[in-house]
């Protein structure tokens, strides 16, 4: 993710695959072998924005390859963590008591995830990418 919150993604394709965003189709077939692409996806192609980014939580490393840190402005007593998909899954979601810091392993399939932080009747909502 880029400081404009555009998300790039890389990959290979054999046959025919379908790169539209929308309703449409834009396919591109490869020459035969395992053909390379980049794919640049920014806010208006995916809908999600970050959610109060007023907030002084620091999330990092992002992207991540596995686990990512999440440092909390002040020591919250009661969090709740949710982990979701980009279709809006449930991967994850686990309870903290009493903690300013958080690490947290991210065990699935390379994406984009919504990481939602519930304390204090707030909510704020991160986008993280797995690489």
């Amino acid at each position: 993710m880029d400081k404009n919150e555009n998300i790039y993604t890389t990959g290979s394709f054999e046959g025919t695959v379908d790169f539209s965003s929308g309703m449409g189709t834009n396919n591109h077939i490869s020459n035969g072998y395992n053909d390379a692409y980049i794919l640049k996806l920014n806010t208006l192609v995916t809908g999600i924005k970050n959610i109060n980014n007023s907030s002084n939580i620091k999330i990092y490393p992002n992207p991540t390859t596995g686990s990512i840190n999440i440092e909390l402005e002040e020591t919250k007593s009661n969090i709740n963590l949710h982990l979701t998909n980009a279709i809006g899954q449930v991967i994850l979601t686990k309870s903290y008591k009493s903690t300013n810091y958080i690490n947290l392993e991210i065990d699935t399939p390379k994406g984009l995830y919504l990481l939602q932080l519930e304390s204090d009747g707030k909510i704020i909502t991160k986008k993280i990418v797995k690489e």
